[in-house]
């Protein structure tokens, strides 16, 4: 057989393994139309109550009597986005030192010697547009954990060495972040959306976990925690009229704020443009594709989260199933891209 023979046999071998990959399709098309797909579960959204007390928390109570456990969520309006640009790293290392370091009256070794022991969850920690805390304990402590929780929140003492070790996790972190390409690029993708100097882009280094003191945690402690930019949410055992009057007389005395909160920073409109990182001792290919996306206040964000979860970002999604199991058949290595092809992310805006 020729070569030109042979350039035409391989033609038509192509075009047949096409011709039947698409009838393939098209069955499957058909007979996932038969397929009986039952009516979603109705959601019911279990009965709670909204409580605002004096001091301005925003307080939902919901009563679940099944088991003899209360779970209490606290989410605050603190983040990153109000640490300054020399001092990267303030933000998540209070939210870590107020419960590592503990209070004037539970240091924090004391304070994981209690937890342990009773069985209990106290977490506190803050993130880039918000703060959170976190208690779970059984009904008979629930006294005791919102006693810990609320002395946590209103008076942490932030001593030096939980300090000192909160920095060397901090630094081993800077250490390692260039191990993975999916850390790069993770990283370098928010510069290009949000500019490099962004609180959103921002990251720490040696030099900003280096100037941060005790003092800028308690002033920024003191700055942004305080009742009224704080809303909790109690789930459990408990008689909501009870609890009500338990949160009030264990956040008794806290100040509300005396300031408002800054208005968010401006996201700039950047050009679209190719950004690569060089990275020669690795054999794997990351690429994130990022643009500006929706506020979570918006309309149309919980629909945004819907399709995003649809089209990417798992090994059920559309964008995975599609590129590997629907159209691998094309090119053999289009398989060994779809970690890549999976992380395209989807990141969508509103209609």
């Amino acid at each position: 057989m020729n070569k030109m023979n042979r350039v035409l046999a391989l033609g038509l071998l192509v075009l047949m393994v096409a011709t039947v990959a698409v009838s393939g399709e098209a069955t499957a098309k058909k007979k996932w139309e038969k397929i009986d797909i039952p009516e979603l579960n109705e959601i019911k959204m279990p009965t709670y109550e909204r409580v605002e007390l004096s001091n301005g928390m925003i307080v939902y109570l919901a009563e679940d009597h099944k088991f003899p456990l209360v779970q209490l969520s606290a989410t605050i309006d603190v983040g990153s986005i109000y640490e300054s640009g020399d001092k990267v790293g303030l933000a998540s290392m209070t939210g870590d030192v107020m419960r590592s370091g503990g209070t004037a009256t539970t240091d924090g070794d004391a304070l994981d010697e209690l937890v342990e022991a009773r069985g209990m969850v106290v977490e506190t920690w803050i993130g880039g547009t918000e703060g959170g805390a976190y208690l779970s304990v059984l009904k008979e402590d629930t006294g005791l954990g919102m006693e810990l929780l609320a002395d946590i929140l209103m008076n942490p003492v932030f001593p030096e060495d939980k300090i000192k070790l909160a920095k060397e996790g901090e630094k081993a972190s800077i250490s390692r972040r260039n191990d993975e390409t999916m850390s790069i690029a993770r990283r370098e993708v928010m510069k290009v959306v949000f500019g490099p100097d962004h609180p959103s882009a921002r990251h720490t280094e040696y030099a900003t976990i280096a100037a941060i003191t005790r003092d800028d945690m308690l002033a920024f402690h003191a700055d942004w925690f305080h009742p009224d930019r704080m809303y909790l949410v109690v789930i459990g055992d408990f008689d909501s009229k009870e609890m009500v009057q338990l949160i009030e007389s264990s956040f008794e005395g806290w100040a509300k704020a005396t300031k408002p909160l800054p208005a968010d920073p401006e996201i700039p409109n950047f050009p679209r443009t190719v950004n690569i990182v060089d990275k020669d001792d690795l054999t794997q290919t990351t690429v994130i594709m990022g643009h500006k996306g929706i506020r979570a206040d918006s309309e149309y964000y919980a629909g945004v989260l819907v399709a995003n979860r649809i089209l990417g970002g798992g090994f059920s999604t559309r964008l995975f199933n599609e590129v590997r199991a629907v159209r691998a058949w094309l090119t053999p290595w289009v398989a060994a891209l779809v970690p890549v092809s999976a992380i395209l992310a989807c990141s969508l805006v509103s209609p």
